[in-house]
């Protein structure tokens, strides 16, 4: 990208607006892709369920806004299942449990 010439603090280079980065008539436009934590597949945001962790434990965010550390499941049994066992920052090391240091 080009710098141009716009008002802003010296030295930052200024951006186009997203207008100009639409894509043109017949380009395709793909939508965000997450991945399952479980299996490690990838599957579009819209269809994962997306769970994030706060002080009660893991919250399911039917919105997909909530802030915070999120985590997606696809809609696979199999994978619903594991997640309900699913630890994060919790890492096994020769079939002992290990917390990780912040």
């Amino acid at each position: 990208m080009k710098a141009m010439a716009a008002k802003g603090p010296p030295g930052r280079v200024m951006r186009p607006n997203r207008a100009d980065d639409a894509p043109a008539d017949g380009e395709t436009v793909t939508a965000p892709e997450r991945m399952c934590v479980i299996c490690r597949r990838r599957f579009p945001k819209a269809g994962l369920a997306r769970y994030v962790a706060g002080a009660s434990g893991m919250t399911f965010d039917e919105e997909k806004t909530m802030p915070g550390r999120g985590w997606y499941v696809c809609s696979d049994t199999e994978c619903r299942k594991r997640f309900a066992k699913f630890r994060p920052g919790v890492r096994r090391k020769k079939g002992v449990l290990c917390h990780r240091k912040k």
